[in-house]
């Protein structure tokens, strides 16, 4: 066992020996969050809140209740080890901060987004202020990865209106290099992602933006009320690339040695507007070369296909994913990706509206096909609104599992409208009543590895009673044990911190994939594949994942049964056309992949 993961067994070991039920605060503070009556009392699934009991007090604040548009769309979250002690941190988006709330008392309390650091004992310390990462716009999604290979990951905040760039110092804080950096989106973003589109060794950098929102309006719905706004309302906007031309070596010790170039317009990115809210990047034709897909709400994705000379083509719709199975575009918010029936191909699954359903995109051949009722996901999925997904084994039986992030965008026809209290009477239980309007359950659905998924979220005890307004997500192994935790934000809530407690089913194997000419950087973009005699499983190195969010950068994989691998597989990003192939041997623990110490195939 490598030195890593002795030290992560160990922390999931002592500090964390228990899935007992504590008492865990809604998302004002009380000791018990309102539970649907349907509920049953038994746990199957056990999913344990541990917010509190990992010290972590995190409460989002959207700013004063309104129809403010950005509201609604929420705030994400990353998983990260900034300071490279080999524990997962947490670094959570906020809301408020330097913004332009209509309602905003200039005199008012301004919350930034805060750091949560994990000390040798599994709890969190807030350590916001001494990190400079108290980041104060109105804050979105973000993005992590090394930009300057220095093997720390540097953070990239998306606001509406004025994103930041912020260099990892290496002594535990970080550096706003925004200005210096020339990277300078100032339109309402929505999510990111870190992609070496033209495999040159340094992570260049996609942002989605959403809509045209410089002149705010009120907006009436169809049903005659006052609500959020649809983006149908607002231009949309066009997205950015940014490509890294900085110099490694001058960088190492000079932060304005890091550089990076708008090409949006040279790469064809910006040659088409969209309400851009998800991202994801992948290789989805298979050319050895990384392409984005972008889930826009209420219009055709995108999906950008690298033309292996700096530039993008459109291909959603021949590509299958920019509609639906009925020929219409949805809603889409958060999307995630991983072979969710073993035959070797990355699926794509997206969140949407309620009433439209989850849309699963089945990877077969060159295309992509509409698989969501087969799969069983429309019943499941209909009656919520999704953003923040995650395909993860959480039982470790070798198959994908779902976990979903639900909160809805406009209240529900059939109940008394609900409006905004004025700001001096804004006090908690009306601004509580405000938001539970919108409020909805997340979801657990277990896979069955043929592509078929169960609800069993009515089994999961107290993840089942939070109706909440959830939006990021993001999957990682926080407390060292070898499953895959979670992490969810709430729109004016409390964030959740889910500890994985369910029965597993078989053994687990986490990879941490790096090159060494990277300055020993996660390796994103790399396509690993761990092989058990007929048994396959196969993972993409790339956290920039489900809605406004990143995981932690390492793979995880279940194994089932399986108590010993034959070999692992990786195909790094920089197109060798000779994948490199590691020994097997350990499993239920985490191993270190330094490209150059395996063989070539």
């Amino acid at each position: 066992m490598t030195v890593l993961a002795a030290v992560m067994v160990a922390i999931g070991s002592a500090a964390f020996s228990s899935c007992t039920p504590a008492p865990s605060p809604d998302r004002h503070g009380s000791e018990k969050a309102e539970q649907p009556d349907n509920v049953p009392q038994k746990v199957e699934f056990p999913l344990m809140d541990v917010t509190r009991e990992w010290g972590i007090d995190f409460v989002h604040d959207p700013g004063p209740p309104s129809f403010f548009f950005p509201a609604i769309v929420g705030s994400g979250v990353a998983l990260l080890d900034y300071d490279q002690d080999g524990r997962v941190d947490i670094y959570f988006r906020n809301g408020t901060g330097g913004h332009p709330h209509p309602l905003a008392r200039p005199d008012g309390p301004r919350a930034t987004s805060r750091l949560f650091h994990q000390e040798s004992d599994g709890r969190f310390v807030d350590v916001t202020e001494q990190s400079g990462l108290g980041d104060r716009g109105y804050g979105m999604g973000v993005a992590v990865g090394d930009i300057n290979n220095d093997g720390y990951p540097d953070v990239y905040a998306v606001n509406f209106g004025g994103d930041r760039l912020y260099l990892n110092q290496r002594d535990g804080t970080f550096l706003d290099v925004t200005a210096s950096s020339g990277v300078g989106n100032t339109e309402w973003g929505s999510s990111a992602t870190f992609i070496d589109f033209d495999r040159d060794g340094r992570l260049d950098l996609f942002v989605t933006n959403y809509v045209d929102y410089s002149r705010p309006r009120s907006c009436t719905l169809a049903n005659g009320r006052e609500d959020f706004c649809n983006p149908s309302n607002f231009l949309p906007t066009r997205d950015k690339l940014y490509h890294n031309v900085t110099n490694i070596e001058a960088a190492k010790t000079d932060a304005a040695a890091v550089r990076f170039e708008d090409v949006s317009t040279a790469s064809g990115i910006a040659a088409q507007p969209g309400p851009g809210l998800g991202i994801r990047a992948g290789d989805f034709n298979e050319d050895g070369w990384p392409d984005v897909f972008v889930a826009n709400d209420g219009r055709a994705d995108f999906m950008w296909i690298n033309q292996q000379n700096g530039k993008f083509r459109e291909l959603a719709v021949p590509i299958g994913v920019g509609y639906n199975s009925l020929g219409r575009p949805t809603a889409s918010m958060g999307i995630a990706e991983g072979d969710i029936d073993g035959d070797g191909d990355f699926d794509l699954i997206v969140t949407n509206l309620r009433a439209e359903s989850n849309t699963l995109f089945r990877k077969s051949s060159a295309s992509y096909e509409d698989v969501t009722a087969a799969a069983g996901l429309k019943p499941a999925s209909y009656p919520h609104t999704g953003f923040g997904i995650a395909l993860a084994d959480m039982d470790h039986d070798g198959s994908l599992d779902m976990v979903v992030a639900n909160g809805h965008v406009y209240q529900a026809i059939d109940r008394p409208v609900v409006r905004p209290p004025a700001p001096n009477s804004a006090g908690p239980a009306a601004v509580r009543q405000f938001w539970q309007a919108y409020a909805d359950t997340k979801q657990l659905l277990l896979g069955d590895g043929t592509g078929r998924f169960e609800d069993v979220s009515l089994k999961t005890g107290e993840f089942a009673k939070q109706s909440e307004v959830s939006r990021g997500l993001a999957v990682g192994d926080i407390d060292g044990d070898g499953d895959l935790d979670l992490v969810f934000t709430n729109i004016a809530g409390a964030a959740r911190v889910v500890r994985n407690c369910l029965k597993k089913k078989g053994h687990w194997l986490v990879l941490r994939v790096v090159d060494p000419a990277c300055g020993g950087r996660d390796a994103y973009g790399a396509l690993v594949e761990v092989q058990a005699g007929q048994n396959k499983w196969i993972r993409r190195v790339q956290p920039g994942s489900s809605f406004q969010s990143s995981d932690d950068p390492r793979v995880h994989f279940g194994l089932g049964d399986t108590e010993h691998i034959d070999s692992i597989t990786v195909r790094w990003p920089d197109g060798s056309m000779d994948p490199e192939r590691f020994e097997g041997g350990e499993i239920n623990g985490v191993r270190s992949l330094r490209r150059g110490e395996g063989r070539k195939q």
